[in-house]
């Protein structure tokens, strides 16, 4: 009896023996392979670390910091949901880390997920509301909502806690300009270059001040004073490209157009397949009348997004000037089929059946802008000289 005891009581000691190694292997592996991530991530050789911290993570669910770093990784590399499960991994385990909240906020931002960005933050101001990127962040995605009274209290708020808070004052200017608040805007862009006075951004936003106002002659002016160090960039010659193409057309100035062109053409020098510069530049070739030119730079941008929906438009508008209206009609329709509900495709559809005495179709096209935009009065006038025709 008593050598069954025993052997009972030495199976117990074994057994806990070989347990107690198998917990020390796992935590020593654990331990190794996050150890081995980490460095691999402080390396930023984010693949080989993604390896080693999700072998860590298989042996063990309870550390939140792995979950973090796992997260990091996938948000940098564009796999936002991904991230978002690890994120919300870490934070059921360190539920209140202001940072993760503010992290997975990042993540959502990153996805234009606004509303449920704006969530986290909120969640993270809550943890520790004198944080001001946590303010700025809130403030951020107001403004791309649109939502400008809200994302000026947040960066005003931001600006409380840090006065010298640069980011939050560029933003605030901006968040001002497309609340069309342009004179607090202008104000705070001087508050900016008042503490740096050669801030691109604050004295780029000048220009826009004006720009905004129709004070041409004033943006020009505020251009010509951006340093040497700028007067190369994309942004300047653009913004110089769209001032005189704006006071052109306010003044009916070929010249202003012939400027914006040079303009428009130093900006492709350096961003060749940008759409948007060679779509202001083909439109200032067609008000010139140089459609073989204009249409260069249209053929370009088809080449570049064959669904541009602005090509096939300015296509339609150059065969529509020179009298080619079935031509012109062809594209206007190609550029509906890319964008069904364009009001300006519409009206210009109605305005070449118009032209060629289709009134059926003038009016169908022209009901369909006002389906779009009901307070066109334009259009309205139209229609009653159709049923005057009729």
């Amino acid at each position: 009896m008593l050598k069954k005891i025993f052997l009972v009581v030495v199976i117990v000691f074994m057994a806990g023996i070989i347990s107690s190694c198998c917990c020390n292997t796992n935590d020593m592996s654990f331990q190794f392979y996050k150890n081995l991530g980490l460095t691999y991530f402080d390396d930023k050789d984010y693949n080989k670390a993604l390896k080693y911290l999700e072998k860590a993570e298989k042996i063990k669910q309870d550390d939140w910091e792995v979950y973090n770093y796992i997260a990091e990784i996938y948000n940098n590399n564009g796999n936002y949901d991904s991230a978002i499960d690890n994120y919300e991994k870490a934070i059921k385990l360190k539920p209140f880390d202001s940072l993760l909240y503010n992290d997975l906020g990042n993540t959502l931002f990153s996805m234009a997920k606004y509303d449920e960005a704006i969530k986290n933050y909120e969640k993270a101001v809550e943890i520790y509301p004198e944080e001001k990127v946590y303010h700025y962040n809130i403030g951020l995605s107001y403004n791309r909502l649109g939502q400008y009274d809200k994302s000026i209290q947040k960066f005003k708020k931001a600006i409380s806690i840090n006065p010298e808070y640069l980011d939050a004052k560029i933003d605030l200017a901006d968040s001002y300009l497309k609340d069309n608040q342009y004179e607090n805007a202008h104000e705070t862009y001087k508050k900016v270059l008042y503490r740096e006075p050669k801030n691109f951004d604050a004295l780029l936003g000048i220009v826009d001040t004006y720009y905004y106002q129709n004070k041409y002659n004033d943006a020009l002016g505020a251009l010509d004073k951006m340093d040497d160090h700028y007067d190369s960039s994309f942004d300047v010659f653009y913004a110089y490209g769209d001032v005189y193409k704006a006071r052109g057309n306010l003044e009916k100035s070929k010249d202003d157009y012939k400027k914006a062109v040079n303009y428009y053409k130093k900006a492709i020098d350096i961003e060749p397949d940008n759409l948007t510069v060679l779509n202001a530049l083909a439109h200032m070739y067609y008000l010139l009348d140089e459609y073989d030119k204009s249409k260069d730079c249209l053929d370009k941008m088809i080449s570049i997004d064959p669904e541009y929906y602005d090509a096939y438009l300015g296509y339609g508008c150059i065969e529509k000037s020179l009298k080619n209206y079935d031509k012109a009609l062809d594209y206007f329709n190609k550029a509906i089929k890319i964008e069904p509900n364009s009001y300006r495709a519409h009206t210009h559809l109605g305005d070449v059946y118009q032209l060629k005495k289709d009134y059926k179709n003038a009016k169908k096209h022209y009901k369909k802008v006002l389906e779009i935009s009901p307070d066109n009065d334009e259009i309205k006038k139209e229609l009653k000289k159709i049923e005057k025709e009729v």
